[in-house]
């Protein structure tokens, strides 16, 4: 048997999510793999090219669906009197939605995630599949002050009546 991974989380940095775990408590343990689905009973895809020593993996391309699911897996090298083989732990999971649409409803700078719901603002370029929503706090404003790319198959709304100031490029693909 070998001891699985503890305490597993999952976090959003714009469109990607950023696992972490603690380190397996087995020795000889030559790294994890991490494995995506669209839900638990779903098919399990290896996310990394090669064993990671790392407890750390960031997703940069995740699932839109809702259901999406992660489970890490210790790796541990074993010998016996005939061969030596790679064993691995029971599968530890994590379910981590990925947040499609930024809401900005602060006051003042678009480059300012505390302006942001869940301080979650968006990449500069806007993938397809994601938005963008304008809604500043009554008699603010929100100020687009990096540049910004809203990709084919995205979308940008303002909420009617609020205010969106460009002090720098905003490019519609």
């Amino acid at each position: 048997m070998v001891y699985p991974v503890t305490q597993l989380t999952a976090t959003q940095t714009e469109t990607m999510i950023q696992l972490s775990w603690t380190a397996s408590a087995d020795t000889a343990i030559i790294g994890y793999n991490v494995y995506q689905a669209d839900s638990l009973s779903g098919i399990f895809q290896k996310l990394n090219i090669s064993i990671l020593a790392s407890t750390t993996f960031t997703d940069s391309l995740p699932s839109l669906l809702p259901g999406n699911m992660y489970m890490v897996r210790a790796i541990k090298s074993e010998v016996t009197p005939s061969g030596s083989y790679l064993n691995m732990s029971e599968g530890i999971f994590i379910s981590k939605p990925l947040v499609t649409t930024f809401t900005f409803t602060g006051n003042g700078m678009w480059s300012s995630s505390g302006h942001w719901i869940n301080n979650l603002k968006p990449p500069t370029t806007l993938p397809a599949g994601f938005t963008i929503i304008i809604d500043p706090v009554q008699g603010g404003e929100c100020v687009l002050d990096i540049p910004q790319h809203i990709a084919t198959g995205s979308n940008i709304t303002i909420v009617t009546g609020k205010t969106f100031r460009l002090s720098e490029d905003l490019f519609i693909h």
